[in-house]
């Protein structure tokens, strides 16, 4: 079964969405590739293993064992991350938007790396053992009741800030936002660091393969998705991707892919 949610009007602003993948044993999971927002994955199936492989290395570098009631921060940036079940696959997740994990969680990415790190580790308390035997919608529910608990003490420092880099992601042009905010390049390059991790630049470069990989997965055209996005040509996306996903655009797009994913639009979802 795969699920997708919109959140509620008090959350809109913070998380893009909720997700939830509930599959038998022996189901090959896709790669997170870097992104631009982050994911607060509830593993309520059995064990999960988490790598890290970094974006100029052809093997993993890191691993996290998520335990049956486990609860982790994803927020790859320079990294991609693989997904090995060891059973039965009961996955929830929060989609969170891209200037969401410093105001609402209090964590500034700019020092933190791509390794994934429990919540518990980040000293929040999450609703875990109330969601294992319920039904989808009950456990939206739960979240949505849990995450409005924590926008009740959300940091709300730099409002300017979330709203500059949310721009960013639909492809505003920086200097553009950086005048409208009054910022030096350099307070810009900063405050944007601290909310995503990376600069300016990356960031932006990542949203927009994002956006092209969305397209895609929709009308499946490399070359006209390419080109609506501001790639030169076929042979820069193809590039990009490679980065990301250490795969073409030809391998990546497989029939197993875009049955399974992360980046599906909401259209291909029940």
């Amino acid at each position: 079964m795969q699920r997708r949610s919109d959140p509620c009007v008090g959350l809109a602003n913070w998380i893009a969405h909720f997700w939830c993948w509930q599959m038998s044993a022996g189901t090959v999971m896709p790669d997170l590739f870097p992104g631009t927002g982050g994911e607060l994955l509830f593993n309520l199936g059995d064990a999960l293993q988490v790598a890290t492989i970094s974006l100029n290395a052809e093997s993993a570098t890191d691993y996290l064992f998520v335990p049956k009631g486990g609860a982790i921060l994803l927020r790859p940036r320079k990294a991609r991350l693989t997904f090995t079940a060891k059973g039965n696959v009961d996955i929830l997740s929060i989609r969170l938007r891209s200037a969401t994990c410093f105001p609402l969680l209090g964590i500034a990415l700019d020092e933190l790396d791509d390794v994934p790190i429990s919540l518990a580790d980040l000293g929040l308390r999450f609703p875990v053992p109330a969601l294992l035997d319920l039904p989808y919608e009950a456990r939206i529910m739960w979240l949505e009741h849990w995450l409005m608990t924590l926008l009740d003490r959300c940091y709300l420092a730099n409002p300017a800030v979330v709203w500059a880099v949310n721009r960013l992601y639909y492809g505003d042009d920086p200097s553009i936002i950086r005048n409208q905010l009054g910022l030096t390049e350099r307070t810009m390059q900063r405050r944007i660091h601290q909310f995503t991790g990376v600069d300016a630049r990356y960031f932006c470069r990542t949203a927009r393969f994002q956006r092209t990989l969305r397209q895609l997965l929709t009308e499946g055209n490399v070359l006209d998705s390419a080109m609506h996005h501001g790639y030169c040509d076929q042979s820069h996306f193809i590039k990009t991707c490679r980065l990301y996903s250490g795969l073409t655009p030809t391998e990546l797009l497989t029939q197993q892919y875009r049955r399974l994913n992360y980046y599906a639009p909401p259209d291909l979802f029940p």
